[in-house]
């Protein structure tokens, strides 16, 4: 049970921030929402909700057939095989604290990106560059974003609501089996 998050206290509380704030990024993808321009806000929210949903359910001692390592690296690393969402938030919440990744030949993603409204021009920053780059860019309210992206290593992009909602998904069923089990 955490003292240091506000009165969220199990996995299942921040699986259900998690939802609440994948919810919100899908209500600012709108454009025409009143908070379409804090897209980048809801994304960064749900990477590193996404990626702490990891650290909560190995300290709460949860356990499934695949994911049942005794030291958080090795059980982190089984559930990134289980999910590989989960290695999308890891880089992009790692890539948002240090402001860069510090081995981005690891990496699982190449960069983030917002689109401009109206101008089918991205902005795209790199991973040796801040993750969110270009998305932080529109916390001022002076860029518009139409939709929130993740570049893959394979060059193509994935909207981060989708890559979230595996997430969900994924700890929903993961919940739900060590709840079973334990």
């Amino acid at each position: 049970m955490s003292d240091f998050a506000f009165g969220l206290k199990t996995p299942e509380d921040l699986l259900a921030k998690l939802e609440r704030e994948i919810e919100r990024l899908k209500k600012a993808s709108d454009r025409h929402s009143d908070e379409h321009r804090f897209q980048a806000d809801h994304a960064m929210n749900c990477a590193i909700t996404a990626r702490h949903l990891c650290d909560w359910a190995f300290q709460y001692g949860l356990v499934t057939a695949a994911v049942c390592s005794k030291t958080f690296n090795l059980y982190d690393r089984e559930l990134r095989k289980e999910c590989n969402e989960l290695n999308i938030c890891r880089d992009v919440a790692n890539g948002s604290k240090h402001f860069i990744l510090k081995k981005p030949e690891n990496a699982s993603i190449d960069a983030t990106r917002g689109k401009r409204a109206g101008s089918g021009g991205a902005i795209i920053s790199g991973i040796v560059g801040p993750i969110i780059g270009g998305l932080t860019g529109a916390l001022n309210g002076s860029i518009s974003l139409v939709v929130t992206e993740v570049k893959l290593k394979d060059g193509g992009y994935k909207p981060a609501a989708e890559i979230f909602d595996a997430v969900a998904t994924y700890f929903r069923g993961f919940l739900a089996e060590a709840t079973r089990r334990n």
